[in-house]
This record gives structure tokens, sequence and C-alpha cells, in this order.
């Protein structure tokens, strides 16, 4: 199902590991690059990085983006709420609670088809950051940090 109307369903890089109350692994889906769905995750994960690990700068968010077909393929995608204090990104929050063999299989497929991890700059990311609405943010300390970033 390539082309302009597939999903993508995109893993951020730097967090692979199951978090408290995740049954499988966490996944991000969106249509397009860059279109709104995939700038408002963006933003809801460095809003993230923010909320748990402090980090006062905005840094690059890499992701390897998945066609949706692919994981379709082997198994099922199960719609869970995100974490993040951006609601409306935490819909477009996705989990594979596949068996370990299943998710070997996609590694193994996503390696043989040569996908690539997708950065997104630092520079991008702040454009991104800078674009989410204050009002689209749950947490006050938050909203306080994007004003700055506007």
């Amino acid at each position: 199902m390539a082309g302009s109307s597939a999903a993508e369903v995109s893993r951020p890089i730097a967090d692979l590991a199951l978090r408290s109350g995740e049954r499988g692994l966490s996944l991000w889906e969106y249509g397009q690059p860059d279109d709104e769905q995939h700038r408002l995750i963006v933003a809801a994960l460095t809003c993230e990085r923010f909320r748990r690990l402090g980090l006062g700068k905005v840094d690059k968010i890499d992701f390897l983006p998945v066609d949706r077909h692919v994981v379709d393929e082997i198994g099922s995608i199960v719609v869970t709420p995100g974490e993040t204090p951006v609601p409306r990104a935490n819909q477009l929050h996705r989990e594979l609670q596949w068996a370990p063999a299943d998710l070997e299989k996609l590694a193994r497929e996503l390696f043989a088809a040569g996908t690539e991890v997708s950065r997104i700059s630092a520079t991008r990311v702040r454009g991104i950051v800078s674009w989410l609405d204050p009002a689209d943010v749950d947490d006050d300390e938050i909203r306080e940090w994007l004003a700055a970033h506007r």
C-alpha cells in the first residue's frame, strides 16, 4: 500500500524500551512525513522529553518509518493512549503487542528492505515546537517552556 495514501507507523529510535504499563512496542501513526499529525507527534515527544528528563534544549528526533501494510502483514496494531502532555498527539499512539518472534520478523523485514532512520534535525524540531499551540498542552510548566520557544 505504498503511495501518498499509505499511513506510516513510526517508532522513535531513542525510545525502544517498554515503559511501565506498556504491553508492547510503542509506535506513532501518521499520514505522511511533515503533515500535521507528524508535526504534532514530534512536538509531543519533545514536550515529553522536557517533562521526563528536564531538558531545556530542543534536540533532534530519530524515527524509523514503517509502512502500515508491512505491519499489518505480521500482526495487528492496538490503539493505546499515549502519555505525552499533548492529548491530541496521544490519540495517535499505537502498540504492537506481539510475541518476540513476530517483532523479530518485523525487524528482519525492515532490515532486508533497507529501511533507514529518518532524522529530524534540532533546527526543524525547534520550528515544529514553535508551531505547537500551548493550549494543546495539559502541563503548565511545559506551556511556559513552549512560550519561551515561540
